[in-house]
């Protein structure tokens, strides 16, 4: 039997990268949000298409009209009605462990959790809680962080701790991908 790969759902992209692994952590560093929007897209299609549990854990919603339909999807939505960062962190591991392996796992652009986790310090806390619960469960992690929003020093540390990361920058009004 020959077991699914994970894809971002681009296939020149896959290709630049080495394609993607169980338990791979796929970290898109942005300056425009639109590359990250059209990559959770392409990834979705792929899981739907393939058949793939998809597990989004959500701040914003923004991505939900993607997969609200999807029987294979686990969706957990926090807001700021009492979430504290050990709260979300139990809930995170809590909903990981209990859902499906071998699954993508979005997880909103990263900047968008300061005004629910409090600190770059817990959103540090909380992209390293994931990316181990990926590679317990051989899910693949797809994440983004918006360049503008996080010091260097933070930055440096989540394209460390993610298998594969991209810096996608702006040009003349084109997006270029360069592999860290």
């Amino acid at each position: 039997m020959v077991k699914k790969t994970f894809s971002s759902g681009l296939p020149k992209l896959d290709a630049f990268v080495g394609g993607f692994l169980p338990g791979d952590t796929f970290l898109t560093v942005v300056s425009e949000y639109k590359y990250w929007a059209q990559i959770i897209e392409h990834a979705v299609g792929y899981a739907v298409q393939h058949n793939f549990p998809i597990t989004y854990f959500s701040c914003t919603n923004v991505f939900f009209h993607l997969v609200d339909n999807y029987r294979k999807l686990h969706h957990v939505q926090f807001d700021d009605g009492g979430s504290t960062v050990n709260r979300v962190l139990r809930s995170i591991k809590k909903n990981t462990l209990s859902k499906w392996g071998r699954s993508f796992i979005i997880l909103d652009e990263l900047s968008t959790w300061k005004n629910l986790l409090g600190s770059e310090r817990h959103i540090l806390e909380l992209f390293d809680t994931v990316t181990d619960l990926t590679t317990q469960r051989n899910c693949f992690l797809l994440s983004s962080a918006s360049r503008s929003a996080f010091k260097k020093e933070s930055l440096v540390h989540l394209k460390d701790a993610s298998t594969v990361s991209i810096d996608i920058s702006t040009h003349n009004g084109d997006g270029y991908g360069i592999v860290l």
